[in-house]
């Protein structure tokens, strides 16, 4: 089996996601760093094949995503759209916020993160492909 998460090769550029995180990513994780909020860690800057997502909880399997403007633009949504079918594919619940989201609407935003966090079954009270047990 390969390595798909967090690959040694991709250490570097991982910490220098962490160093320049946009404001809205930094104003986002100083509230999912807090771990008396949520009932599962999250991590930042997290790998996942050759992608990063802005933030991960490995134990529920759920990633969630910042978009800047750029997002936007028709050549990245269609590559957004494959990021998040790969994501997916490993059973991971992808959850994408704008910068304007997180600026204006921070609340809605912590309530659908704090929602999905909850409701998803841990790794541990799944069964066999990360799928809930029967």
């Amino acid at each position: 089996m390969t390595l798909v998460f967090n690959r040694g090769r991709d250490q570097e550029k991982r910490r220098i996601l962490r160093r320049v995180m946009t404001r809205e990513e930094w104003k986002l994780w100083w509230y999912l760093r807090r771990r008396d909020m949520w009932p599962v860690r999250f991590c930042r800057q997290y790998g996942v094949g050759p992608f990063v997502v802005d933030f991960y909880a490995p134990h529920i399997r759920l990633a969630i995503e910042i978009d800047g403007g750029q997002h936007a633009l028709p050549q990245a949504v269609a590559y957004d759209e494959q990021r998040t079918e790969y994501l997916e594919a490993y059973d991971m619940i992808v959850l994408r916020f704008t910068n304007l989201q997180v600026q204006k609407e921070m609340r809605s935003v912590l309530g659908a993160i704090h929602d999905a966090a909850t409701k998803i079954p841990s790794l541990s009270r799944r069964g066999r492909g990360g799928r809930p047990a029967p």
